[in-house]
């Protein structure tokens, strides 16, 4: 026999005051002591105006564990709770793999013995809490149940944490001087570009620097650099009837591509690295 299963409180913990966008490398430190050259990109995209981080701004260190901030929501549901048959708790970033998160959590709550789960999946941590609770009170197992979902991603965002790296990196270009070509020229693309890197005008397209020849990289959505578009249009073959040049299949011919190009604001001037391809086509009237 199943049990009706109610949801009668919920309750939230949020450390300290939110930090803006401007504040949030303020917080969580610069590394090598430069600002981010993507944060811009990244904030523009997610779309986030403030967040919450775990760290103590004048210390710059870790304030609360993911366990003392799970126990710290669990414990705005009110002292009149009463007693709980079973604590689940869902997390992608545990403070540590043994104990687990629940554990953790039960120990920080002081809370007698009782039955503790914890589950992991990323973004469905929460909601796989929230089905076993569910489940365990449908059953009959438990009468009481409480479901968790927390993450504490701060802990692995701060800038000290990727200064080994840096360091690595540094002793790379000491090893290999020609990384650093590569580095300032996105692969010889545009040297002179703020961000340096060529726009293209195709998806599947590169750019290629008409000083250097050589080719960039990156996907033309990924470029952000000095580089506008500046297509040449070719004009379409026309039959003797007037209509459009068409293919086999119906559908009207486009310009080729290489009949495209893109100028570079700076000094330098790309040409895109497009193969001219011909195609059959047949004049008639649609």
């Amino acid at each position: 026999m199943t049990t009706d299963v109610f949801l009668t409180r919920t309750a939230a913990f949020l450390p300290f005051a939110p930090v803006s966008n401007e504040d949030i490398e303020d917080v969580l430190g610069r590394i090598g002591g430069k600002a981010s050259r993507a944060r811009r990109l990244i904030l523009r995209s997610n779309g986030i105006q403030s967040r919450h981080y775990a760290i103590d701004r004048a210390t710059g260190a870790l304030a609360m564990s993911n366990a003392q901030l799970t126990a710290s929501a669990i414990r705005a549901l009110g002292d009149d709770l009463g007693p709980v048959d079973c604590l689940v708790t869902g997390t992608s970033l545990p403070d540590q793999l043994m104990p687990n998160h629940a554990v953790m959590v039960h120990g920080e709550l002081g809370w007698p013995r009782l039955e503790v789960v914890a589950c992991a999946g990323i973004c469905l941590a929460g909601a796989t809490a929230l089905k076993h609770a569910w489940l365990s009170v449908r059953a009959g197992d438990a009468r009481r149940a409480v479901a968790t979902g927390s993450e504490l991603a701060s802990a692995v965002m701060r800038g000290s944490r990727f200064e080994a790296e840096l360091e690595h990196k540094l002793e790379a270009l000491e090893a290999r001087p020609e990384l650093a070509s590569r580095k300032t020229f996105c692969a010889g693309c545009c040297p002179t570009a703020p961000v340096p890197c060529c726009w293209s005008a195709s998806r599947a397209a590169r750019c290629r620097c008409a000083s250097t020849g050589s080719t960039c990289r990156l996907p033309r959505t990924s470029c952000r650099c000095a580089c506008t578009p500046v297509p040449r249009k070719t004009p379409r073959a026309a039959s003797t009837a007037g209509a459009a040049s068409r293919r086999p299949n119906g559908r009207a011919s486009r310009p080729s591509q290489s009949s495209r190009t893109c100028a570079c604001s700076t000094t330098t001037s790309c040409a895109p690295r497009w193969a001219s391809r011909s195609r059959p086509s047949s004049s008639g009237a649609g």
